[in-house]
C-alpha cells in the first residue's frame, strides 16, 4: 500500500496518545518489550529486531517510535527513510488497547514528521482498512507460501 504524504488523511484524535522517538538503548528496550506483546513471533522476533536496530543506531534513515496512552506503552512503529520514500514497519498496538484508533494515530503521527514524499507498507488483512482510512491505496498483492516439512514428509511416505 502507498500514499503521497501530502494526501495523508488525519485520523480521529486518541486522547492521551503521545509518540516518543527511540533515541537510546533504554528506549529501544521499551520498543522491543512493547512489540513483543502483540507482533509476529513475539519476544523472539522483537529481541532480534532490537538487536539489529541497536547496531544500526538511532539516527536517520531508521526512526523507531513507541506510542503511549496516558504514559503506558501501547504501540510501536518503525520508519525507514530513503529516496523520498518512508517505508513503514512494525506497526503494532498491544492487544488490550486495540480497536481504539491507536494504530492509525501513531502511523499518521510518525509520517507527519517525515514531511514530503511517499510512504509504503505491506499490510495484514486486519490492517488494510486502517491504512485505507489514512489514504493508503493497495498497489499490488503478494501471496506468501510456507513450506510445511511435516506434510511433505508424510506425502513422501505414502
Amino acid at each position: 500500500m502507498a500514499v503521497a504524504l501530502d494526501e495523508l488523511v488525519a485520523p480521529r484524535v486518541v486522547p492521551g496518545l503521545q509518540l516518543e522517538r527511540v533515541t537510546d538503548d533504554a528506549a529501544l528496550a521499551v520498543w522491543a518489550d512493547t512489540l513483543a506483546r502483540g507482533f509476529g513471533e513475539g519476544e523472539k522476533e522483537a529481541q532480534w529486531a532490537a538487536s539489529v536496530y541497536r547496531v544500526l543506531g538511532y539516527d536517520d534513515p531508521w526512526r523507531h517510535y513507541v506510542a503511549t496512552v496516558d504514559g503506558v506503552p501501547a504501540g510501536t512503529i518503525t520508519v525507514y527513510l530513503a529516496a523520498g520514500v518512508a517505508g513503514v514497519y512494525f506497526v503494532m498496538t498491544v492487544p488490550e488497547a486495540r480497536r481504539r484508533g491507536i494504530g492509525a494515530a501513531l502511523t499518521h503521527a510518525a509520517l507527519a514528521q517525515v514531511g514530503s514524499g511517499y510512504a509504503v507498507l505491506t499490510s495484514s488483512s486486519a490492517g488494510r482498512s486502517v491504512y485505507a482510512s489514512l489514504g493508503f491505496r493497495a498497489l499490488c498483492t503478494i501471496d506468501l507460501y510456507q513450506f510445511d516439512q511435516r506434510a511433505s514428509a508424510a506425502a513422501a511416505r505414502q
